[in-house]
């Protein structure tokens, strides 16, 4: 998945259609800070990780986020009921913990880095489906990191474009959202046969590994045809002795 959301949150309404359920959630960052989503979640008898949602409930939600018009929309994949004493006879979004929801997000450098009072912040983009509106939609977050610490080769990495995985707190802003990285991973994308062709030297070697792989594919097929003898093989292996293997 491109992007994670993970946050306890308090069910404030929701809609019961035939094959999904859609409503608004709460979760808490602080005393007097609540975050409020959008949510659906799609029934089928295949997803026994998401239970029945009720109003007025307290559950961890797992799922996908996307950001349209300024709103966070999550789509469900986990649905968790969290027994939880309440300071009333049913439960309010003030009998949420503090905890700020956790996010995931997978996609290509929008932004190489750039540093601020001693923290580390770039962007990044990618397409993700919005379960909620039901469209793809554009998903920019921007990652804050501490420079002082083992992200030491973020700020070089973001440079040759490779596609990064952070994970962390999530922010989400009006017109925007952060992640704060507790963790930072990249992997470059592989060249493709056709760039290397534009190389010659990528393109001799390409073709010393295709010869290889067809000598590979003659012998095996030689060891296929006579399972129980080599002498084919060494009899046709006239300027090299066969190699023995330890």
């Amino acid at each position: 998945m491109a992007s994670v959301f993970c946050a306890i949150s308090f069910i404030k309404n929701i809609t019961n259609l035939n094959k999904y359920v859609a409503g608004t959630a709460i979760y808490r960052m602080e005393n007097d800070d609540f975050v409020e989503y959008k949510f659906k979640a799609f029934r089928t008898e295949f997803t026994p990780l998401v239970e029945e949602i009720w109003e007025k409930m307290i559950a961890l939600i797992i799922g996908q986020f996307a950001i349209e018009n300024n709103e966070l929309n999550i789509t469900i994949n986990q649905y968790v009921v969290l027994n939880i004493a309440t300071l009333g006879d049913e439960p309010t979004a003030y009998d949420l913990p503090i905890a700020p929801a956790f996010g995931i997000f997978t996609a290509p450098i929008q932004d190489p880095a750039v540093s601020e009072n001693n923290q580390g912040i770039f962007r990044l983009k990618r397409e993700v489906y919005n379960g909620v509106t039901g469209k793809q939609s554009p998903l920019s977050v921007l990652c804050k990191y501490p420079l002082q610490t083992r992200h030491n080769n973020v700020a070089e990495a973001t440079t040759r474009r490779p596609i990064f995985s952070v994970g962390g707190e999530l922010v989400t802003l009006q017109k925007s959202a952060f992640i704060l990285c507790e963790t930072i991973e990249w992997n470059y994308i592989p060249i493709t046969n056709h760039q290397s062709n534009s190389d010659p030297n990528a393109q001799s070697n390409y073709a010393n590994k295709r010869k290889r792989q067809e000598e590979l594919e003659r012998i095996a097929e030689k060891f296929n045809s006579h399972p129980t003898s080599t002498n084919n093989l060494q009899r046709n292996s006239s300027q090299k002795p066969p190699r023995t293997f330890y």
